[in-house]
Parts: structure tokens; C-alpha cells; sequence
């Protein structure tokens, strides 16, 4: 499915067409869309997926939609709780690539005693990075930063667990509002990460990638549509449409669907 089909903002669009990519993999084609309606998420999928891409791209177009006249300082909306700080600098990068465009600011904490980091706090972000473990360290310290977040991804979950402990990964979670957004990826769904998330994936749309994981589509690259290959005989053949001029079509929020996508602003 190509990126301009996923109801995504021109900030974001060009921020993606500037990385080279065309296709939207099938996680991110299955993601995008809930994640932009503010659903509670589940899936399930290996590593290499595109997961990240994922959860960044909805969560800054959402971000830049309903806070870009916003002249205060920035305040964290999304918080993104991963199982490695190799994994919270990806996540940093796949942020500041779709994000270059748009009034989105994030900030990878990698060692919540070191000041600089801090002072990027301070400065005001809207997304915070971290390990479980880190971002617990900083609540601690400075419990402001968690009063305005309004979406959690917890991203390879059941590696969090693993690797720092069923008991602090659920001290962290006890101190995040349950009743928040809250998108979840993870290898596999194991009893822990089911009590984990007890209470918190109220009504949470699922789904399941199977499988080898699947690059995004290049421009200048052939087509790999799985049901080519198999032979699917429901698939057919797609008629090529004539390009209209004009351009791409604006998708900027109108007043009705804002009103369903806002959270306060609390001055």
C-alpha cells in the first residue's frame, strides 16, 4: 500500500518520500490507521518489520496536528518505552526523520544523570525515549514531565520484561495513567505481558504478522506483492489511473474531526 493512501499530512509525506520509500510494509499499513484514530494497540511481530516507523509516523503527524499554534513550550505527549538504549536511539532517529518537517521535538534518554539530557527536558519535548529503567529514574526525579502524556508505545515489550523484570516494568506502569492511549509491539505474547497490560488494552485492536519481515518498498523498486507470487486467483489485475493535476490533496484537519482527535490544552 503506498503512504499517500494512509490519510498521512503533507509534512509527514515529504519527510517519507525524502527517505526513498514508496510501500508502506504490512505492519505499518495495518498500525498507521488506528494509531491516527487514538485506538489502543496491539501487534505482534518480529524485529525488521517496520514497526517503529509504525508508531512514529501517526504519532507525529497527531502531535504537530493538534499542538503546531500552540506558542507555549512544548510539553511531552507521547512517551516511548523500549528494551535497550540501542533501540531508544533508533526510535530517536526514526523520529527526527519524520519529524523534520513539523513542530515535533523528542529526546533519547540514554543516562537520566547526565545534564545535558536533562536539559533537553527542560527545553521542552513532545516525545521522551528511554528504557524502562531510565525513564522510571526521571519520573522519579522529576514527576512533572509525566503530567501531560497522553499516548504510550511500548515498543518489543516482552523484551523490556526480560531483560528488567516483570515488578519494575510494572512500578513504571503504575505511574502512567491507564486510561491513556497505549500502542504495544511485541515478539510474542507471553503470560506476562498479558498481566502487564491487564487493564490498560481496554477494547485494543490486534493483529499478528506472520512471517519473514518485509523492507519498505523503494521507489525504482519492483514489485513483491505476495499474492503475485502465490497466484492468488481472487487477486486482479489493478487498472492504472491517469495522474490529475493539482497536486496532492490537502488532508489538514477539519473543525469536526478535530474535536475528536483534541486533548485539552491546559493553559
Amino acid at each position: 500500500m503506498s503512504f499517500n493512501k494512509l490519510k498521512l499530512i503533507d509534512p509527514v509525506l515529504r519527510a517519507i518520500e525524502e527517505r526513498g520509500y514508496k510501500e508502506a510494509t504490512y505492519i505499518q499499513k495495518k498500525a498507521i490507521p488506528f494509531i491516527l484514530e487514538r485506538k489502543n494497540l496491539l501487534g505482534i511481530a518480529k524485529k525488521g518489520t517496520g514497526k517503529t516507523a509504525a508508531y512514529s509516523i501517526p504519532i507525529v503527524q497527531l502531535i504537530h496536528r493538534i499542538d503546531k499554534n500552540n506558542t507555549e513550550k512544548p510539553v511531552i505527549r507521547a512517551l516511548v518505552v523500549t528494551s535497550k538504549d540501542e533501540l531508544s536511539l533508533q526510535a530517536g532517529k526514526t523520529f527526527s526523520d519524520y519529524s523534520k518537517h513539523t513542530i515535533v521535538k523528542h529526546a533519547v534518554i540514554t543516562n537520566p544523570d547526565d545534564k545535558d539530557q536533562l536539559d533537553l527536558l527542560n527545553g521542552g519535548v513532545n516525545v521522551l525515549i528511554g528504557t524502562s529503567k531510565n525513564i522510571s529514574t526521571i519520573f522519579k526525579k522529576e514527576p512533572k514531565f509525566l503530567a501531560e502524556v497522553k499516548m504510550l508505545v511500548l515498543d518489543e515489550f516482552d523484551e523490556t520484561v526480560k531483560k528488567e523484570g516483570a515488578e519494575n516494568v510494572k512500578e513504571l506502569l503504575g505511574s502512567i495513567p491507564s486510561g491513556i492511549v497505549t500502542i504495544c509491539f511485541a515478539g510474542e505474547e507471553t503470560d506476562e505481558v498479558k498481566g502487564l497490560l491487564e487493564g490498560r488494552m481496554d477494547k485494543a485492536e490486534k493483529f499478528v504478522v506472520k512471517g519473514k519481515p518485509k523492507k519498505n518498498k523503494k521507489k525504482g523498486e519492483p514489485s513483491s506483492d505476495k499474492s503475485k507470487k502465490t497466484g492468488d486467483k481472487n487477486q486482479k489485475p489493478k487498472k492504472k489511473k491517469k495522474k490529475k493535476g493539482g497536486g496532492r490533496k490537502s488532508t489538514e484537519m477539519s473543525d469536526k474531526l478535530k474535536s475528536k482527535f483534541m486533548w485539552p490544552l491546559e493553559k
